[in-house]
């Protein structure tokens, strides 16, 4: 085990705004600080991998993976998270929420026996946080006392939080750029805490979903009630794991006789050995044990939706915060599991639980001794930032009482948040909604300073407008600003004519539930562009689409643009004549599946989603690329296969976008009999003759950029499925990163008869751009982009001019691309932590001008922006 033995000292500054006031607990894996916000006061809690484990690709990757797994997620039941990064050595690092309160494994020892108001309490708060994480496609898989915090709300009340998703494993592909969720674990390979591992996961089986958090929930319930864990599990861990696989349940009432009969058959239900005999969602579980305790039934309301009770967090105003007291140093930890949880006491009354760090197995932890006072101070051990993530979402909309143009006004109907309204006719347009924030009129005046060019007045209007608080968006406009100052007087090729953020339900009023939304994507259309998203509402995960006007304000309200589906992942969108075609998977439901659909010059759904393939056990990933000369489209997306490996497939559809023959085989790969081989992020692009596809492929330990060059004449021609010792492809397969690095998602794009590939390096601070010659399947030259380059995107136009957009340190940078490599960057907005998704890019209609969509976070949360930039 590692000795975790670079302390960060008291008063150090981590990446420039948190100083450091104190160590709150250490473990195996990581130590937890507490820390301040230099700007704005506020204490924060900092989870510092290990310096010992950085080597290690695997244990990395579970320590952002629990990053990815927070910020696809919002809930007030889910620990909330605020920023990441690297220290100077390398470490990663994650900015958390510090909370007041005790674990629940810290009441336990506390109390003994958990009265019956507080156990349902919490357990149901658990299950509206699990609601959240299922519907994003990510399970816990490490669910224990330990992993579920108590604290109180803001009017006394129990409010129970879920901590350390460093095991959580993801269902659906997010979004989130990051370069994907890589997964950790396969057939056979065990991951959780005995005590409260689910049948599946002591077999090791490796399609492990969502019911094994209701089968920990179980056995936490029972424990909570009794004060005893539901098996013994001082003869170690084989005895444990037999008595999960074949020992009778015990009884709750030899315990605790004053539980009702109909609790026992609750329990018996939620660990029933058969999972389809289970309760099937957390809100079925969380309803029958209301019932069973006989406290009524927890509405479809409360339990698909996040409390109402606690508002987002808000910015606090730029005003200055005294500087807490240096916390003394740590004492040992009390808990014997040093390798998931850490603790530090602070005087003689406060408990630190630090975090866990997604370690395999764990032994558990008696329930004797290790006291914690009353007043627990707790650090949430949890994730933060993400990348996929998932979550973000808004533009700088003008719900004023401003005079604004006709350009600038919204559709009339309902709010945004009616998903199941039908869209209002085309030009239908109205007043936008009054705003009750007081910054908005400074907002509004601000971008359009930025469209005239006038950059110093939209930084001072957005000082005026931080300076009224409240609210997140004038300070990330206003560090947006700060950027493209500095581009400015660094005299940059490229300058910011644009800055927006198309989502706008939370600028109507003050207060507003923060809901998440996913990576964005980007076209221009006849009308200007086009932007869409994903976001959940009441439980399923939309696309919304929304068309911008002249200073990037949202000129229409969001429109639901797959109103009939559950769980909607990846959509993409490409301008085609007077409309857009998306592309789009449904991860769950009756026609789950690869779609695609068109929308009309305002974003409106225009076409009814025609399915491309059938889920088939997970297809996923689509990928759209117009055929020249108005011959239809191909659709590329990824799917398993018979054998142990997923593969790509493609179709063709017509200029209707209907279906023309059956799905090919692009790929049939080589299988592993270790882990599974999968091509991942597939990324479509054609030039005169033929298709170019990019991809990363999996093969442990290698994640390497492929090309596939498949020229026109042959796109009906795929390969048969085969049991082979090398790979068969369509067209021609080459190796692109020839350092054979850790490539993340990979871009490829075309036009004036050269193609390029873009990727980064997941274990270094590079990105590479590869040029491909007119007809060729390899690459002329490999050029780097800027040291600590990450997640580039290209976009090239079709007469030959290629822009590429990326994030570094913190910024987002633009430059133009030729086969001698990257023009001189500029400057143009931020971006917070290093795990966003790769930018979505769309060229404008005068020559140089460019338009990007990223995900940025904006106090505590991510956030969609858009920006539009003239390049000389």
């Amino acid at each position: 085990m590692a000795t975790n033995k670079a302390k960060i000292p008291v008063g150090f500054v981590i990446s420039g705004k948190y100083r450091v006031t104190g160590e709150l607990g250490r473990g195996g894996m990581a130590a937890v600080y507490e820390a301040e916000n230099v700007d704005i006061g506020k204490r924060v809690a900092i989870k510092v991998l290990a310096q010992e484990l950085i080597s290690s690709a695997v244990v990395v990757e579970r320590f952002l993976r629990e990053a990815r797994a927070v910020a696809a997620i919002r809930s007030p039941h889910i620990c909330d998270v605020y920023d990441s990064g690297r220290l100077e050595d390398g470490r990663p690092f994650l900015v958390l929420e510090l909370l007041e309160g005790e674990s629940l494994y810290e009441r336990m020892i506390r109390v003994g026996q958990i009265d019956v108001q507080t156990t349902v309490a919490v357990v149901t708060q658990a299950c509206k946080g699990l609601v959240k994480a299922h519907a994003a496609g990510i399970v816990h898989r490490d669910l224990k006392p330990e992993n579920i915090f108590v604290t109180k709300d803001e009017e006394g009340r129990v409010l129970a939080k879920i901590l350390d998703f460093g095991l959580a494993k993801f269902y659906s592909s997010m979004d989130a750029g990051k370069g994907g969720q890589a997964r950790l674990t396969r057939e056979g390979a065990v991951f959780g805490t005995p005590a409260y591992m689910s049948p599946e996961q002591v077999r090791g089986q490796g399609a492990v979903d969502s019911r094994a958090d209701l089968w920990a929930l179980g056995c936490i319930t029972y424990e909570s009630l009794t004060g005893r864990t539901v098996w013994s599990t001082d003869q170690g861990v084989a005895m444990t794991f037999a008595q999960i696989a074949n020992a009778p349940l015990p009884d709750p009432l030899a315990l605790r006789p004053d539980l009702p009969e109909s609790f026992v058959t609750w329990f018996q239900r939620a660990l029933d050995r058969n999972i389809d005999k289970r309760f099937q969602t957390p809100k079925e579980f969380a309803d029958e044990l209301l019932r069973a305790m006989e406290m009524g039934q927890l509405s479809s309301v409360s339990i698909e939706v996040d409390d109402e009770s606690r508002p987002p967090p808000s910015h606090p105003t730029p005003a200055t915060a005294p500087a807490p007291a240096p916390a003394p140093a740590a004492t040992p930890p009390t808990a014997p599991d040093a390798q998931n949880q850490a603790g530090a006491t602070r005087g003689s009354r406060a408990h630190f639980a630090a975090p866990g760090a997604g370690a395999s197995v764990a032994p558990d932890k008696p329930k004797e001794g290790g006291g914690a006072g009353r007043i627990v101070v707790a650090l949430v051990a949890l994730g933060v930032v993400g990348g996929g993530a998932y979550g973000a979402y808004r533009v700088l909309v003008p719900p004023t009482q401003l005079p604004v143009s006709s350009s600038t006004t919204l559709d009339a109907g309902p709010a945004p948040s009616d998903s199941t309204s039908a869209p209002a006719p085309s030009g239908s347009e109205s007043t936008p909604p009054p705003s009750a924030l007081p910054f908005m009129p400074n907002v509004i005046k601000a971008q359009d300073a930025i469209a005239a060019g006038d950059l110093e007045g939209a930084q001072k209007l957005l000082k005026e407008a931080y300076a009224m608080g409240g609210h997140g968006l004038p300070r990330t406009m206003l560090e947006h600003m700060d950027q493209a100052l500095l581009g400015k007087k660094e005299n940059a090729v490229c300058r910011l004519t644009g800055l927006g953020r198309p989502r706008f339900y939370d600028l109507i009023e003050e207060k507003t539930k923060v809901i998440a939304a996913s990576r964005p994507s980007m076209a221009m259309g006849p009308r200007g562009p086009v932007v869409v998203w994903t976001e959940n509402r009441d439980g399923n995960e939309q696309a919304f689409a929304v068309a911008l006007d002249d200073s990037l304000r949202a000129r229409t309200k969001p429109f639901p643009v797959t109103p009939e589906g559950q769980a909607i992942g990846r959509p993409e969108l490409i301008g085609v004549g007077e409309r857009f075609v998306m592309t789009y998977w449904d991860a769950r439901g009756p026609e789950a599946g690869v779609f695609t659909r068109f929308l009309d010059a305002d974003g409106r759904a225009a076409s009814a989603g025609s399915l491309v393939a059938p889920a088939g056990g997970g297809a996923s990933w689509p990928t759209i690329a117009a055929i020249p000369d108005k011959k239809g489209f191909i659709v590329s997306w990824v799917a398993p296969s018979e054998k142990n490996t997923e593969e790509l497939f493609m179709r063709r559809l017509n200029e209707n976008l209907e279906t023309q023959g059956d799905a090919l085989r692009v790929t049939s790969l080589k299988g592993s009999p270790i882990s599974k081989v999968r091509p991942r992020y597939p990324d479509a692009a054609f030039d005169a003759d033929a298709l170019h596809l990019s991809f990363r492929l999996e093969r442990d330990p290698d994640r390497i950029v492929e090309h596939l060059r498949i020229p026109i004449a042959d796109l009906g021609k795929g390969v048969d499925a085969k049991d082979q010792a090398q790979d068969f492809t369509m067209g021609e397969m080459t190796l692109v990163n020839q350092d054979k690095g850790r490539a993340d998602q990979p871009t490829v794009a075309c036009g004036g008869g050269a193609c390029y590939i873009a990727w980064s390096d997941e274990n270094k601070d590079t990105a590479w751009v590869a040029y491909f010659d007119k007809g060729a399947g390899k690459p002329t030259v490999r050029n780097r982009f800027p040291p600590r380059s990450k997640h580039p995107s290209l976009f090239v136009t079709d007469d030959g001019k290629a822009q590429a957009f990326w994030f570094e340190g913190g910024k987002v940078m633009t430059a133009g691309v030729d086969r001698d490599g990257v023009h001189a960057p500029s400057k143009l907005a931020r971006v917070s932590g290093e795990l966003q998704p790769v930018p979505s890019i769309a060229a404008g209609k005068k020559p140089g001008e460019w338009y990007v969509t990223w995900l940025d976070y904006e106090t505590g949360h991510l956030e969609v922006y858009v920006a539009r930039t003239q390049c000389k």
